[in-house]
């Protein structure tokens, strides 16, 4: 018998440009559950749902989808409300019936429209025109002015190289912008300083510590790397996917780069199996949990124990990051067997214990 679909209708659904997956996923989900008809309860391309419902829909923590839900927010794709008396969450999707009207869609319509922009009536260019003039004056005003307060020429080149180097002179909107700066241009005097992550960062010209987006994220870890805060040996990605995480914990999406610092100072203390094992462990099974947990980790594992459990770790998971296990003893653990060994203690097991955090 030949099956039929059961089919209960069907959206339009724009083709926009995400940072994150999930953040695609989780308006996607909202996109195709919202009301193609205004009803009692909500209006056209509105819908309720609640943090429980959403924690059993997506499997992920209320942590992350609050982030995620916040960052839509932020971007106009949504408009989120919280109900009274807490009976759950209505979310409006912006410029729904736009999306859903296929004029918009037309290539015809917004090639005219696009015409009408680089073709405007003579009114359009007049007002153009009158406004240029109004601006060249004001630019020229500001021009003068400008060479009035500098006393010669030479200090303003002076000026210019500094601006040039990225000295403390010149300001940056993020510390993205500055870091790339310094990554694009090597400046070695930085780079190569005695100065710990934390000082770079507090002595930067910017206006802005925050890192605000996953390609934040990779350049922050690309400066790590540079400057060698942890072993080499650690994965980029791995550095990434759990700064991503801290980052989407927060309520606004935006994460400190002066609290990463301070982090990565404490981790940089440990063995680099003990680093990869709670790294890895606190991103795939606990990623509800904030920057503590993985100290916690840290504290409660000795460097065989996290060897050990690094080889019994999922494949699938160690293929994720290229993850390969460290095989030299450290020095400290050669030293711990030769003082056993003499006192004829070395042959005996010692207790392994498992820690629940």
């Amino acid at each position: 018998m030949k099956e039929t679909m059961d089919i209960k209708g069907f959206v339009i659904l724009p083709r926009l440009t995400f940072e994150d997956l999930r953040e695609e996923l989780l308006f996607t989900h909202f996109f195709i559950r919202a009301n193609y008809k205004s009803n009692d309860t909500c209006d056209r391309g509105q819908l309720i749902t609640s943090r429980k419902r959403l924690e059993d829909e997506t499997g992920w923590s209320y942590g992350v989808i609050r982030g995620i839900i916040t960052k839509l927010s932020e971007k106009g794709l949504i408009v989120s409300e919280t109900l009274k008396q807490k009976r759950g969450l209505k979310i409006t999707v912006v410029h729904y019936s736009e999306y859903q009207n296929l004029v918009n869609y037309d290539r015809r319509i917004n090639n005219e429209r696009y015409e009408q922009k680089l073709h405007p009536s003579e009114n359009e260019k007049s007002k153009e025109h009158n406004k240029g003039k109004l601006e060249g004056n004001a630019s020229r005003e500001k021009g003068k002015a400008a060479q009035e307060r500098t006393p010669n020429n030479e200090n303003s080149k002076q000026m210019s190289n500094l601006s040039v180097k990225g000295s403390n002179n010149e300001k940056y909107n993020t510390l993205t912008e500055y870091l790339n700066t310094i990554l694009n241009n090597s400046y070695n005097s930085i780079i190569n300083s005695k100065k710990t992550l934390l000082q770079i960062i507090k002595e930067a010209p910017v206006k802005s510590y925050n890192l605000a987006s996953k390609d934040d994220v990779v350049t922050f870890v690309d400066f790590v790397n540079k400057i060698n805060v942890l072993s080499s040996e650690i994965e980029g990605n791995l550095l990434i996917d759990y700064f991503e995480m801290l980052r989407l914990q927060r309520r606004t999406c935006r994460i400190s780069a002066t609290v990463l610092a301070v982090l990565l100072e404490q981790i940089s203390k440990y063995h680099v199996n003990q680093i990869r094992y709670a790294l890895i462990t606190h991103v795939r099974k606990h990623d509800d949990k904030r920057e503590d947990y993985t100290l916690g980790i840290l504290q409660n594992i000795t460097i065989e124990q996290a060897t050990r459990r690094l080889n019994d770790i999922n494949p699938q998971d160690k293929r994720a990051y290229n993850t390969r296990v460290t095989p030299e003893i450290p020095a400290e653990i050669r030293a711990y067997r030769e003082e056993l060994k003499a006192k004829g203690l070395l042959g005996k097991p010692l207790r392994d214990i498992d820690f629940d955090f």
